[in-house]
């Protein structure tokens, strides 16, 4: 990063949480990494801060956080030992000398520091700036269009989720064979999960759609609502997992394609799959930037940010060659035709 922008850094949030601590916390929610006890804690951090001062481009760090997070979660669930203190401000003492260690000698360390400045930047080792790869389809296999969707009961209640804590709220229903949303995104926003016609429930249920390169969503999208889709890898989970484990190989990540706006009357909307990122917020943030489109659990809709209060209305997702997924999108909820090819 210096090397890109020739600005000194700052590490804004570093930390370590042990299982062995004052707050009773289980450490399953929240960012790594996470060590046996409190002595392994302190080493840990005295380490990755005596290299940090020797680095002439950092000028500082900030500790994450003060006081331990609550045992059974804060506003999002995390509930780690991040703390210098416990819950009962019981102070983490090996923890606390070891950083004053450090704080002691680090104008002294950073003063000489023998490490070369970063002349130049390499792009294939930043995380953002690597190409999203999709597998074509093995030599001589036709692409077949698949369209995800499932006949279900008028009134069904689907997955929904949202940025509740800021306010979200969403609903989704069937009608009509059609998707029916209402939606008042507020914070990161709010979303639904889109039933695919053949999968089945379970940890590690995905569903094939190897070859194709373009995904389309017929909808009515009321205008200027700005709307993304996202695409999960089987074993996608939030992040800070220490393993992503999907179905087929699958490496559990998501990605989100580029927000989009409304137009206000029904429209197919073609999204081409290479053109999705990394989703930032959710999945394995170290996986190998390959779109597994053998093995997706889950295409959604988000709505991100805070917007006004909305309907949209889905009547097919399709995905395929970009003629087959618009052609595959428009039929959409208005027949059962549709592949289980691959599903699990």
């Amino acid at each position: 990063m210096y090397a890109l922008t020739r600005k000194p850094l700052m590490i804004t949030e570093c930390s370590w949480r042990a299982m062995e601590n004052a707050s009773g916390n289980s450490n399953t929610h929240g960012a790594d990494v996470t060590v046996a006890t409190q002595a392994d804690r302190a080493r840990c951090a005295e380490r990755y801060l005596t290299a940090l001062a020797r680095l002439p481009y950092v000028i500082g760090w900030d500790w994450f956080q003060y006081f331990d997070q609550p045992p059974g979660g804060r506003f999002d669930g995390e509930n780690s030992n991040y703390g210098l203190v416990s819950i009962h401000d019981q102070p983490y003492r090996a923890l606390i000398a070891a950083l004053r260690r450090v704080h002691t000698r680090a104008a002294g360390l950073h003063a000489a520091s023998t490490h070369a400045l970063p002349a130049s930047f390499d792009a294939h080792t930043w995380p953002e700036l690597r190409e999203i790869r999709v597998a074509p389809a093995a030599a001589g296999r036709v692409v077949t269009t698949y369209i995800f969707w499932r006949t279900l009961p008028d009134a069904t209640t689907l997955s929904v989720w949202g940025d509740t804590h800021a306010g979200a709220q969403i609903s989704a229903r069937v009608s009509a064979n059609m998707l029916r949303v209402s939606a008042q995104p507020a914070g990161w926003g709010c979303g639904c999960d889109l039933p695919h016609p053949a999968l089945r429930p379970g940890k590690l249920a995905s569903f094939s759609v190897r070859g194709a390169q373009y995904l389309a969503l017929r909808a009515l999208v009321p205008r200027a609502v700005l709307f993304c889709l996202t695409l999960n890898e089987s074993g996608a989970a939030p992040i800070g997992a220490q393993t992503y484990q999907g179905a087929h190989g699958a490496d559990g990540e998501s990605f989100i394609s580029m927000p989009v706006r409304g137009v206000g009357a029904w429209h197919t909307y073609l999204f081409t799959l290479r053109d999705f990122d990394i989703n930032r917020s959710y999945g394995n943030q170290r996986g190998n930037a390959t779109l597994d489109t053998h093995a997706l659990a889950s295409v959604s809709l988000l709505l991100p940010g805070t917007q006004p209060l909305n309907d949209v209305v889905i009547a097919g997702v399709a995905c395929g060659t970009a003629r087959e997924a618009a052609a595959g999108a428009v039929r959409g909820a208005g027949e059962d035709r549709r592949s289980s090819q691959g599903a699990e």
